[in-house]
């Protein structure tokens, strides 16, 4: 098992927060523990937040680090400073964050310590720019992401159209051939986020696809989101649309909270991406469906939520 890092440079607080809040002891405690132990890996990602732990950081500690790096214990994977979408930004913004994050590890550790891999867990969608720009041309051996779309994926797990699977060489630029093929992969599994994780499953009797939303209790009270994790229970139960996705039935064990919701692959991002830009007439019905799918919303959520506990739901 090899331990990675995940920090978010700002999302649901700011990266003063975070950084204060949480990632200072992350970085403090990972590089005490392993020292204690030779036996020890860790992966760091995020150099932005590494970058401030180094400048807070004592002398001692930097050499401790410095001698991680140096023996392979810790590891910088991708090394930007932070980790970026593919999706929206610009290619220039791309590369300068990248760079940055770069020019830190090499100027404190060294052209050995230069990440050979990059790591995407969080991006919306992934582009040529990012395969041969910052993968290969970056002097990355290989290049993972958790997110794809639904149709590549089932494509890719089906072995359809020449494809073999979740692991294949990806050739970022025709015209600079192979100096811009890298390996790449997905990491495939469920998807997650900050609340829970999404299963998908199929009714036996009707073999239907369901999602099956799976919330941890502990995690849950600990992130004080019980609260929040009823009211959107009960929304999604008291909302009649036929444009907001459907809640069949939910309970509760020990450890986990369920909710059995209706499956719904895809998303905006992939419409657009199957028919372009869209028609006026298409857009119309599709803004009219949205509102009719937050009238329900409302609705369900005036009988959901009390005045005193209004002002939790967005």
């Amino acid at each position: 098992m090899l331990f990675r890092s995940h920090d978010d440079t700002g999302w649901q607080v700011t990266v003063d927060q975070y950084f204060a809040q949480e990632v200072f002891f992350t970085i403090d405690t990972v590089v005490q523990s392993l020292a204690a132990d030779p036996n020890r890996r860790f992966i760091y990602v995020e150099t932005a937040f590494f970058a401030r732990w180094w400048e807070q950081a004592s002398d001692a500690k930097r050499a401790v680090a410095t001698t991680l790096v140096k023996n392979k214990q810790l590891e910088f994977t991708n090394g930007g400073w932070c980790m970026h979408d593919e999706a929206s930004p610009l290619w220039t913004a791309m590369v300068d964050q990248t760079t940055r994050g770069h020019q830190f590890i090499l100027k404190n550790f060294g052209a050995d310590a230069a990440p050979r891999a990059t790591w995407q867990i969080d991006p919306f969608g992934h582009s040529n720019t990012q395969a041969w720009l910052l993968g290969a041309e970056a002097g990355f051996e290989s290049f993972f992401w958790g997110r794809m779309d639904w149709q590549d994926r089932e494509m890719r797990r089906a072995k359809q159209q020449g494809h073999s699977g979740f692991e294949w060489i990806w050739q970022g630029s025709q015209s600079l051939g192979s100096s811009a093929q890298i390996f790449a992969g997905n990491l495939y599994g469920t998807g997650s986020g900050g609340y829970g994780t999404i299963w998908m499953a199929k009714r036996r009797r009707t073999e239907d696809l369901v999602a099956i939303k799976v919330l941890s209790r502990q995690d849950t009270k600990a992130k004080k989101m019980l609260t929040s994790v009823h009211l959107e229970r009960n929304i999604l139960a008291d909302a009649d649309s036929p444009y907001v996705v459907k809640l069949f039935f939910s309970f509760a064990t020990l450890t986990n909270l369920y909710m059995v919701m209706e499956y719904c692959p895809g998303s905006l991002s992939s419409l657009l991406e199957v028919h372009g830009r869209l028609s006026e007439t298409d857009a119309r019905r599709l803004v009219r469906q949205l509102a009719v799918a937050l009238h329900a919303l409302h609705a369900a959520v005036a009988l959901a939520v009390d005045g005193a506990d209004r002002k939790s739901v967005v």
